[in-house]
């Protein structure tokens, strides 16, 4: 069992007083309609500049200033006080992750531990006036350790050589940690963002370098196919970086060329197969050995949507 994430960011606005259930969203669920994340402005607009994203139509709250009620506050409870509280105990995909020192994953992706990570945060925080320490603990000191292990040439993970190195396991993980840094800003902001600058910096090296880990994978050509058909997830951590981290100058022209590097080099755009010509209205074969499969697989085609409408950086 592994954790997907399992909060609430809400999209709020003057005009957008009560939220509508629900778009799935692997780091969070966000309470408004997919309308709510469709990006402001003409959609002719050709404004190049890199000074900045383009708004949201409605601006997701930080992390922490929503708290849950009634139904919702007893179910986000019972998670705590049970098995996605627990994990870091008795789960050897978390206790004893790779990420931490230890041996243990269910696959060479090395994503178990950031995927509990990414639904641990959010969970800790919505929870914090029931459980105020132990969840907190939790994502605190895993945090910490991770952070104090990245390696000299900046990559967040334990795979060392360049191979190894996927990109996509690392994802989840640092959409965690920019939950974290909005959260407890005093505590973390400064060290998330000089952690993934660095890391970013690598990660503009790889991708110069023939888009190695992204589309160079090596030990299996075919696990590139999840960062690239999961690419918003980490266009998200860049425009979380450049909105909220205060990234500008030289580092902020590199994640806008970051950006633009990972969308283009991606296999998988979602706006072509949404199309009459190519989506399949009956699926024939379901299977990983369908070529579309990636476009098939149930947790990408909830993030395929959101990619549709909340890109919000201008492409040529």
């Amino acid at each position: 069992m592994h954790s997907w994430g399992f909060f609430f960011n809400l999209c709020v606005t003057e005009d957008f007083a009560s939220p509508h259930f629900t778009r799935y969203h692997p780091a969070r669920y966000f309470v408004c309609s997919h309308v709510v994340l469709k990006i402001e402005g003409d959609e002719k607009n050709t404004n190049t500049s890199k000074t900045k994203v383009l708004p949201w139509k409605f601006t997701p709250l930080p992390l922490g200033s929503v708290r849950p009620l009634g139904w919702l506050r007893g179910e986000l409870n019972a998670m705590a006080s049970g098995l996605a509280g627990h994990e870091l105990r008795f789960l050897p995909y978390v206790n004893n992750s790779r990420w931490l020192g230890g041996t243990q994953d269910y696959s060479a992706l090395n994503e178990a531990l950031p995927y509990w990570f990414n639904g641990l945060v959010p969970l800790a925080y919505a929870v914090d006036a029931d459980h105020p320490s132990e969840l907190r603990a939790q994502v605190r000191d895993v945090a910490t350790e991770v952070l104090a292990r990245q390696q000299e040439d900046g990559w967040i993970g334990p795979e060392v050589k360049l191979e190894d190195r996927n990109l996509w396991g690392r994802v989840p993980f640092l959409l965690g940690l920019t939950q974290l840094a909005e959260a407890e800003p005093g505590l973390w902001r400064a060290t998330v963002v000089r952690a993934l600058v660095k890391y970013l910096r690598l990660v503009d090296s790889m991708l110069k370098d023939g888009g190695k880990g992204f589309t160079q994978c090596g030990w299996h050509p075919n696990d590139c196919s999840w960062g690239q058909v999961r690419v918003h997830d980490f266009i998200m951590v860049i425009q979380w970086l450049l909105e909220r981290g205060g990234v500008a100058g030289r580092d902020g022209e590199m994640l806008w060329g970051i950006m633009e590097m990972v969308y283009a080099m991606s296999a998988y755009k979602w706006e072509n197969w949404y199309t009459e010509e190519r989506y399949q209205q009956v699926v024939a074969d379901a299977t990983p050995g369908n070529p579309d499969f990636a476009f098939l697989h149930g947790v990408n085609v909830g993030q395929g949507e959101f990619l549709i409408s909340g890109r919000r950086f201008p492409t040529s």
